[in-house]
């Protein structure tokens, strides 16, 4: 690592998980490097989030660190929160964390060295390996050294980044959302994250910096240093009892996934729809449907909606 490292802001949203953004905290105080600030953007303005980052300022302090605590005003927002931190940040390297995640302590040094050794590099990130309490991966992990996060020219996407730990650092696609880095003047030429997709709990917003990066020939990197544990609910259990919540993510996950196929996608977007609806009737898909209706899952019901109102209801608006 060169003694003349870039100046680095991490940026973490958080929402009412004071318990995770503790852990998290306690993890970036064992990195083996620091960055110059920590930012903690809260949507929520929870009492138990703001004691979490105080009880720890000075700590951080003494490793050269400077913590800070965001409340946001009006109403929560992803794209709003993260475009928040590279309006208050001045460094050179900006990171986004989601507070959910415990980083390995080599997290921050390997993002630094991407950035380092491969100085073309606008972003880099890294692994968000699905996990449970115990930190115990719920996924086989995957070694391959080739890429596995894609974006095709129909604006199709696919992301391995909760199980796929490379064994050496390989360019990329796409990184995912809990951990990823940028450099902030490459960034903000881009204008930061598009608030279009800020309806209802926002999906794709950061897919849509990536591929605006790569459209404009910029590039990114998969670091397998840069690793982080993301924390998910236990698998099984019946989905007859998913929170209103839990169906307003599955219809806008599909929404804004037409969203983003209409703004990136590089044939006509109707071609892209027709690809979409293809695979969604796909043999596999109809039987998942039809499976899901006879356990009474309303998740794929408020998904499909969620394409139909994209491609109807959005154009109709536009």
């Amino acid at each position: 690592m060169s003694e003349e490292r870039p100046t680095a802001t991490v940026g973490i949203v958080t929402y009412g998980r004071p318990q995770y953004m503790a852990r998290l905290l306690e993890s970036l105080l064992d990195q083996t490097y620091f960055p110059d600030e920590i930012v903690v953007v809260d949507d929520s303005h929870a009492g138990p989030t703001r004691e979490a980052v105080e009880d720890r300022a000075s700590a951080f302090e003494r490793r050269g660190t400077t913590l800070r605590y965001l409340p946001r005003s009006g109403p929560a927002s992803m794209p709003g929160a993260r475009n928040t931190v590279i309006d208050c940040s001045e460094s050179d390297i900006v990171c986004f964390l989601d507070d959910d995640v415990v980083c390995e302590p080599e997290w921050f040094e390997s993002i630094l060295q991407g950035f380092e050794e491969n100085p073309g590099m606008a972003a880099v990130g890294g692994p968000a390996i699905s996990v449970d309490e115990d930190l115990e991966p719920l996924r086989e992990i995957v070694h391959h050294p080739e890429n596995q996060n894609h974006v095709d020219g129909y604006g199709g996407t696919t992301s391995r980044v909760k199980d796929w730990i490379p064994p050496a650092p390989v360019e990329t696609d796409r990184l995912g959302g809990a951990n990823m880095a940028f450099r902030r003047e490459t960034l903000v030429s881009i204008g930061g994250f598009d608030l279009a997709y800020d309806r209802g709990p926002a999906k794709f917003e950061e897919t849509d910096v990536m591929a605006r990066l790569t459209r404009e020939g910029h590039r990114l990197l998969y670091h397998p240093g840069a690793l982080v544990h993301h924390f998910e609910a236990r698998a099984g259990g019946s989905r007859t009892g998913m929170t209103r919540a839990d169906l307003e993510g599955e219809y806008w996950f599909a929404r804004n996934y037409v969203l983003f196929r209409r703004k990136n996608a590089i044939v006509p977007f109707w071609l892209s729809v027709v690809r979409l609806i293809v695979l969604g009737f796909s043999p596999g898909q109809v039987c998942h449907l039809v499976g899901a209706l006879l356990d009474r899952d309303p998740g794929p019901l408020y998904r499909l909606r969620g394409y139909v109102d994209g491609i109807v209801l959005d154009s109709l608006l536009r």
